[in-house]
């Protein structure tokens, strides 16, 4: 038996902001039949997403830093099943990083 006589339909996203489209649409057709693959190359710093339901694949492929950022944020979103319910602003890096707790630290025990 050489396949299973599916035709899936492959889409090449040409940027985040499609790719997210794409995957909402993928999720809200069936998101418990969505399988994502994220492939990072190190040595070319090269990232690619692939997102399938065995009847549409989206491909986007990057090597901009920002991009990376991005599409490993949008994958967080999609495994959570969330890709349906995020903003623009949602994936752009957040303008202030959050501030480490100020405290004491381990108190010393005082001899008395």
């Amino acid at each position: 038996m050489t396949g299973t006589g599916k035709k899936v339909n492959t889409t090449k996203a040409t940027s985040v902001d499609a790719m997210r489209e794409h995957v909402a649409d993928l999720l809200a057709r069936g998101g418990e039949r969505t399988r994502v693959v994220l492939k990072y190359r190190h040595c070319d710093s090269k990232a690619s997403l692939r997102v399938t339901d065995d009847w549409k694949t989206v491909k986007y492929t990057t090597n901009r830093q920002i991009d990376v950022s991005k599409i490993t944020r949008l994958l967080g979103l999609a495994v959570q099943g969330k890709a349906t319910d995020t903003a623009e602003g949602s994936l752009r890096p957040s303008a202030s990083p959050t501030r480490a707790r100020k405290g004491k630290g381990k108190q010393k025990a005082k001899k008395g």
